[in-house]
């Protein structure tokens, strides 16, 4: 009978466990189309990535928790290929020349857009409202996860990506 009681405990245990994908999972909706420049003049739009995965992070320097997740952010880059997925950081500073320099000195190589120089305030569209905040938009154009954060950040990402082919 404690056999009994011990493998039904243990099969509890382990289907009420989330995957590590789980937690971020939430209720797809359409991801919201923009247009902006990018830190290097570069006209972009969700649009133009439409196929691709898209990892979505709003960020500022002054950011402390958002300075923290850049290094996991360098891993993502390094790990997937643009083929993909497509990381489009929007910061959410007002200094301009100190967001490039700070991006151009942390070797952020992927997509930066200054929310501040947009005029469709692309934060508000998608009503961030403190950062960091990401959204993971699948192939299709639906967010499907959001706030990836940690060490672990590219292995959750590539198994959005793995689960969702």
């Amino acid at each position: 009978m404690k056999k009994i009681a011990f493998l039904l405990l243990i099969i509890s245990v382990l289907t009420s466990c989330k995957t590590s994908i789980e937690k971020y999972k939430i209720e797809p909706f359409k991801a919201k189309d923009f247009v902006a420049y990018d830190s290097n003049g570069r006209n972009i739009s969700l649009e133009k990535f439409k196929g691709k995965f898209i990892f979505l992070d709003f960020w500022a320097t002054w950011c402390a928790p958002c300075r923290v997740e850049i290094p996991n952010l360098l891993r993502l880059y390094e790990s997937i290929t643009q083929k993909d997925l497509i990381i489009i950081s929007i910061s959410l500073d007002k200094d301009v020349d100190n967001v490039r320099s700070f991006i151009k000195n942390m070797e952020m190589n992927w997509i930066n857009i200054i929310d501040y120089q947009t005029s469709s305030k692309i934060a508000d569209i998608y009503s961030v409202s403190s950062i960091p905040t990401n959204y993971l938009i699948d192939r299709n154009g639906n967010v499907i996860a959001k706030n990836i954060r940690g060490s672990s950040t590219s292995d959750i990402i590539k198994e959005f990506i793995e689960k969702n082919k």
